[in-house]
């Protein structure tokens, strides 16, 4: 989340991203990319999807400090370390992560370029930015038919969308009651007065940085799909290979994140 003016990013963003959507035109039809698509909800996931939860999270550091007190997890199970951090149950979206969109642009092969491109509005630049296409402002549900297309033939499903990429953004507060995670953001300091209208105050999370972030927020922004890189919308290319480098893997899990949190 970028430093802004705590009462309008959220609603200067969404407004942004809606002007900028409207002037997004689809070139081509889908069925030339992605073949004849039902648009189904949730597309199957491949193999390759990467299984995470919050096990993987706190297994990268043995031990997290917080203002409170010292928290050993290293023979600690989950619910264990989320109960002694006073956060929520873990929210089983985190469980997978989209691997393509955690992949660079030019690691893509030209169809996949061609699918996020003409179905998705992507270029380079905003493939390679999180948040920096206004359709990651959208729900899935919010967004078209083509487009959902797109994430389809990308193997990208609903709940990998509306977590690791939008981040639950595009929801309303009753939408975010239906899949449980307006717990989480109220524990951020949001209310659906703050989440739905522009002249209440923002959280002050919203213009905070990871680093500034106490270590029971951290925990609670894993579960928004949320780590240290895609929270502060750093470029992948500034810290994608690094993390390839120590964990060998083509794309990152949320656990990357935890490697600095100290």
């Amino acid at each position: 989340m970028n430093a802004s003016h705590p009462i309008t990013h959220r609603w200067c963003s969404l407004l942004v991203a809606i002007a900028m959507l409207l002037s997004f035109t689809l070139a081509e039809d889908s069925s030339s990319l992605v073949g004849n698509s039902n648009d189904q909800p949730y597309p199957k996931r491949p193999s390759s999807i990467i299984r995470i939860d919050l096990d993987d999270f706190l297994s990268i550091n043995s031990t997290i400090s917080s203002s409170a007190d010292t928290i050993t997890t290293e023979d600690e199970d989950e619910d264990a370390v989320v109960e002694k951090l006073h956060a929520p149950k873990k929210n089983p979206a985190v469980k997978s992560m989209p691997e393509i969109r955690f992949t660079l642009w030019s690691e893509l092969s030209s169809h996949e370029k061609e699918i996020a491109t003409k179905l998705l509005g992507y270029d380079e630049n905003t493939w390679d930015n999180p948040m920096a296409n206004p359709i990651e402002m959208f729900s899935y549900t919010g967004l078209s038919i083509k487009m959902k297309s797109g994430l389809s033939a990308l193997r990208i499903s609903q709940p990998e969308w509306d977590c690791h990429v939008n981040h639950y953004y595009g929801y309303k507060w009753d939408e975010l009651v239906e899949v449980g995670v307006h717990v989480h953001l109220a524990m951020l300091g949001w209310t659906k007065e703050s989440w739905e209208y522009g002249n209440v105050t923002a959280p002050d999370v919203e213009v905070m940085t990871w680093d500034e972030l106490s270590e029971r927020q951290k925990v609670i922004a894993n579960e928004l799909c949320y780590f240290r890189e895609t929270w502060d919308e750093l470029p992948l290319s500034t810290w994608l290979a690094a993390w390839r480098k120590v964990n060998g893997r083509r794309s990152p899990r949320a656990s990357s994140s935890l490697k600095v949190v100290k």
